[in-house]
């Protein structure tokens, strides 16, 4: 009868005959060493990357110094290879430390995991050191593999008095130790199912505020060397079809009014009462920016042009939108969207502006937050207050005050 303890060999072995009767698949092999001031350590894992490289070419052999889990375990390796030499009996603490890096909550089980050791003597902490080290892997349930020699069967080890040079007998125990570990890797890669694709994501677009929309905005901008500071304004807007026919009312803290009339082509600045009503008006384009007219919008908001956001109009851009999130916001539950507006026709500016717009968690559509951000221009923050999908009536009427100005509608 054959006992238990055997079938992890006999496993193995089989993984072993599994590659050589199919075809070979291409791992990655990572071997990670600290070195001693003799360069044995060194020696050896060069041994094992050479038998590594014998059925792969994608093998990684570094210094623990410039070791880095994310990089190189989790995101790259079928195979970890770790080694040092013997300090006090004990592995280099600089390879525990490396070791005690590696996040226990990720997924190592799929991996190969293989040991070596170099020392002053055979009773001088070689064993000791190899047990740590696997058991630091078998730590994070890697499938720990030994070498093709019963010299090796744990890992290989390597006794180098002072500064002699590793004989070739033990480098040659070293080059079939690199070549079982990247074997027995291949043999797993090729047992396991290939990964399920991604889910596709439900990405949309964020909904539109809407043809006729008022609300009180609470914002701050901001670019380098200037802090606009916290701005309150009134907003209400009209846009049914063309931007170019929009018309917009924002009435700011002071209470000064700017009435838009884009339909007409005019501005209007309106003093409150206590400052005697006077108005003043500009034309569209000529007075004051054409981009006025150009999207449904609000100060401090996202441009908003029948359901499209922030889209670079004259940098060739358009925005990309990520899955919408529920977060909480300002102690709130919202829906958030993000997006990156960036230049995707040819020969298109530089265009890169990041869009985070919140809704309601309630009914997913009534607007609470605006975030416009450029890495190198200008930051926007807008909190949207008494948000109403319907606007008072006469809202765009223009003054009488401003009457003077002639102008046909």
């Amino acid at each position: 009868m054959i006992s238990w303890l055997w079938l992890p060999v006999l496993l193995l072995n089989f993984l072993d005959f599994m590659v050589v009767c199919s075809e070979p698949r291409h791992v990655n092999v990572f071997i990670v060493y600290s070195n001693d001031q003799f360069d044995h350590t060194k020696q050896l894992a060069n041994a094992i990357a050479n038998g590594s490289r014998s059925l792969t070419p994608n093998v990684r052999c570094v210094s623990v110094e410039s070791a880095n889990y994310k990089r190189d375990v989790l995101e790259w390796a079928d195979v970890v290879v770790l080694g040092s030499g013997v300090f006090n009996g004990n592995a280099d603490p600089s390879i525990l430390s490396f070791v005690n890096s590696f996040d226990f909550l990720d997924d190592l089980s799929g991996r190969v995991g293989g040991s070596f050791a170099t020392g002053g003597g055979a009773a001088a902490g070689l064993q000791p050191v190899l047990e740590q080290l696997n058991r630091a892997l078998m730590n994070f349930r890697m499938v720990l593999v030994g070498g093709d020699s019963w010299q090796s069967g744990e890992g290989t080890a390597a006794v180098v008095p002072d500064a002699h040079i590793i004989d070739s007998e033990t480098l040659q125990i070293a080059v079939g130790h690199g070549a079982r570990l990247a074997r027995v890797a291949a043999a797993l890669k090729s047992l396991s199912p290939p990964p399920a694709p991604p889910p596709v994501p439900n990405v949309t677009n964020p909904p539109a505020f809407g043809k006729q929309w008022a609300a009180t905005i609470s914002a701050n901008m901001t670019m380098v060397g200037y802090d606009a500071g916290l701005v309150i304004v009134n907003f209400t807007g009209e846009c049914d079809g063309d931007p170019a026919q929009q018309k917009m009312n924002t009435v700011y803290g002071d209470f000064y009014t700017v009435l838009t009339r884009c339909d007409i082509g005019l501005e209007f600045t309106i003093a409150p009462p206590s400052r005697g009503g006077a108005c003043s008006t500009r034309h569209i384009g000529r007075d004051s920016p054409e981009r006025l007219c150009q999207a449904c919008s609000c100060p401090f908001c996202v441009r908003d042009t029948n359901g499209s956001f922030t889209h670079g109009e004259h940098s060739g851009a358009t925005t990309l939108w990520q899955p919408k999130q529920q977060l909480i916001v300002d102690g709130r539950k919202m829906v958030v969207y993000r997006g990156r507006a960036t230049s995707t026709s040819a020969g298109g500016a530089p265009f890169d502006l990041q869009t985070d717009v919140a809704y309601s968690a309630v009914d997913g559509v009534t607007p609470t937050w605006v975030n416009v951000s450029h890495p190198l221009w200008v930051s926007t923050s807008a909190r949207i207050d008494d948000y109403a999908a319907a606007v008072p009536p006469h809202a765009f009427d223009i003054p009488s005050s401003c009457n003077s100005f002639e102008f046909s509608v």
